[in-house]
């Protein structure tokens, strides 16, 4: 799992959360995003930036140390972005040397019946055979030899 983040927790359970994770095999990688003095947050188009209840600004500071403790405990690497080209390219470098392996599947067939366009036009002609008349029928006379 990636997890890209300001490093904000809320209710206080994200190492807790990432040992568990960690428990059940999932390694967690995470990717700060922001910076140590703290930015306003865009919102929309940009132009403008999240406000709170009385109209202020908000602004995130990246907490750099709860991203490095989830990574430590989710048995994964932490990795800090910034405007460097190339700064992702050991966490790539992870990612790609992970084993592969599959936690969950589920497979199922669904069949659609699709006679019924073609039993509507059979049941319509084999009616009209009944109601259209089919000609004169004569009875072919037998003839016998000996008559």
């Amino acid at each position: 799992m990636v997890v890209l983040s300001d490093g904000e927790d809320h209710d206080g359970r994200a190492v807790e959360i990432a040992y568990e994770a960690a428990a059940a095999g999932i390694v967690i990688h995470t990717v700060g995003i922001g910076t140590q003095s703290g930015a306003p947050i865009p919102v929309g188009d940009g132009r403008d930036f999240k406000r709170d209840r009385e109209g202020r600004i908000v602004t995130s500071i990246m907490n750099e140390s709860i991203l490095r403790e989830v990574a430590l405990a989710g048995r994964g690497t932490y990795t800090r972005v910034d405007n460097q080209s190339g700064n992702l390219q050991p966490l790539l470098d992870d990612i790609l040397s992970m084993e592969k392996r599959t936690l969950k599947t589920q497979e199922f067939s669904q069949f659609e019946h699709r006679y019924q366009v073609f039993l509507l036009p059979a049941f319509l002609l084999l009616l009209l055979e009944l109601i259209l008349p089919g000609g004169k029928k004569t009875v072919p006379k037998v003839r016998s030899r000996y008559a």
